[in-house]
């Protein structure tokens, strides 16, 4: 062995967590993971993500990076990555999700109604955009694909 292997250190932004996580999702799909219609539906995230391709179903990008979270969790119960694999999947899997969260956050505190005149609608014309976002996540069945993975008890000789 003469060459050493070198750790390569990997720094977490946006773009770069969603090729990542388009990644895995490629390898759970290469074992045979995801249903058809799923296939398709991961597809079309894939394109509005890095693409900007538009979708009737996929109306913004933290649907489409939600969507992609839940297909590396089924990828995952279903065995389609190394322990190596899996402990880089955790920290993305992580970073996206925190940033998820921060984003509604912000998003939140930026968008706080102000005194509005009696009769007047409260919010702005972007806080009911999202109330449409909110109807079209509703409609769309995300269960299939992260369906939990049922703990199996110690077998007793």
């Amino acid at each position: 062995m003469s060459e050493t292997q070198k750790d390569t250190v990997i720094t977490l932004d946006h773009n770069n967590t969603i090729l990542i996580l388009l990644q895995f999702v490629e390898v759970a799909q290469k074992a045979g993971v995801f249903l058809l219609a799923e296939s398709d539906l991961l597809k079309r995230c894939k394109d509005y993500l890095l693409s900007g391709v538009l979708d009737a179903e996929i109306t913004n990008t933290k649907l489409a990076r939600q969507l992609l979270l839940q297909a590396v969790t089924k990828g995952q119960s279903r065995g389609a990555y190394t322990l190596d694999e899996a402990a880089l999947l955790h920290k993305v899997y992580t970073f996206v999700l925190a940033n998820l969260e921060v984003d509604l956050k912000v998003k939140s505190q930026a968008q706080a109604p102000t005194e509005a005149p009696t009769g007047a609608p409260t919010g702005t014309p972007e806080l009911q955009s999202n109330a449409s976002d909110a109807e079209v996540t509703k409609d769309i069945d995300l269960s299939e694909l992260s369906a939990p993975v049922p703990l199996k008890s110690p077998r007793v000789l």
